[in-house]
């Protein structure tokens, strides 16, 4: 039998009794087991159209000889029996149920993503899951439930933007933030230092990383950071300079670079979430291109997917904490999905 965790939510009619008609018929399956339901939490609906009522949200934790697939077939035929019509993205909805966990499995194909990609940073789903659920651990970050509820409760209100070069992390940043209350925070370099740079990296390379690092670190340090409601995002992510490092120096330097990082480290602040931008490499390459900046010139496909390999290790690496994957193709899509993601993390119990 597999430990699973469901998701439920509802803003529609009766939302209270349609919670209860889900899990009921949930309990009627002869291959699942419902072990703990939590309490229903009220939240504010996140993102989707304008003028939703609040919904309720409760997490029960099952055991199941299901498939992951079976399960969450289980689950939409669930939905379809109680009436879910899926139209449009965050529309309000009379049943709404999401696997969040299956076991320890990570599974990420178009039919099935285990676990739930937006579960770990969302008050409504963690706040009813931290219940019954606090010692179930997120395979992919390494943290409980438990830890992951007092880290969204804890953390500065604080996003992160990390992605390859020419993703257009700085102009979706500004778009958040002149959408909310929020504080900007940018990586410009000096043009002059990239080209400097791109020309000769054993002459400049070191000068300009150490440079680099000392810039981002004064931004983010916890010294001079203003804790409170308001949010901060910055179009950079601290730990990024490890990815440019593995490009630009030489394996001694970057030893070296690399005790220096972590020696920054403990003086800034960590996000409390963690956004990846993506972008497949061939297109951006072109992007590059296109855009003619002379100091990209010297970012190939084959350099620009080193870069990537060694970022993208770093972001899922356990521990990182909570991150949301966004194709930053569509502008519009990926400023909308870091709005949804804020929304979500500070969207608190309602009445």
């Amino acid at each position: 039998m597999a430990n699973c965790l469901i998701g439920l939510g509802s803003n529609l009619g009766d939302r209270q009794q349609m919670l209860y008609r889900s899990l009921r018929l949930l309990d009627e399956h002869p291959d699942v087991k419902i072990h703990h339901s939590s309490s229903m939490h009220a939240s504010r609906p996140v993102g989707g159209p304008a003028g939703q009522q609040p919904f309720l949200n409760a997490a029960v934790r099952v055991e199941s000889q299901l498939s992951p697939e079976q399960l969450l077939a289980l689950l939409q035929e669930i939905e379809r029996n109680l009436g879910r019509e899926r139209h449009e993205r965050w529309a309000a909805r009379n049943i709404d149920l999401d696997l969040l966990l299956f076991e320890d499995l990570v599974i990420d194909s178009p039919q099935v993503q285990i676990p739930h990609p937006r579960m770990a940073f969302r008050h409504f789903v963690l706040a009813p899951a931290a219940e019954i659920a606090s010692d179930m651990v997120h395979p992919q970050i390494g943290w409980t439930i438990e830890r992951l509820w007092n880290h969204l409760l804890t953390a500065p209100a604080y996003v992160a933007l990390a992605g390859p070069l020419a993703v257009g992390k700085t102009e979706v940043s500004q778009a958040v933030c002149a959408r909310c209350p929020a504080r900007l925070l940018l990586d410009i370099p000096d043009p002059q230092q990239l080209a400097s740079l791109a020309a000769d990296p054993t002459g400049h390379a070191w000068g300009a990383e150490i440079e680099f690092l000392q810039r981002r670190a004064t931004q983010l340090s916890v010294n001079q950071w203003t804790l409170g409601d308001r949010w901060s995002v910055s179009d950079f992510w601290f730990d990024q300079a490890l990815a440019y490092a593995s490009i630009w120096l030489p394996d001694e330097k970057q030893r070296e670079f690399r005790q220096l990082w972590r020696q920054a480290r403990v003086h800034v602040i960590a996000p409390k979430l963690l956004v990846c931008f993506e972008w497949p490499i061939e297109d951006l390459a072109v992007r590059i291109e296109r855009r003619g900046h002379l100091y990209e010139q010297s970012w190939t496909s084959d350099r620009l997917q080193r870069w990537w390999t060694v970022l993208h290790e770093l972001i899922f690496q356990p521990d990182v904490g909570p991150v949301l994957r966004v194709d930053a193709r569509h502008y519009d899509v990926a400023v909308t999905e870091v709005l949804a993601a804020m929304q979500a993390m500070e969207t608190g119990k309602i009445e």
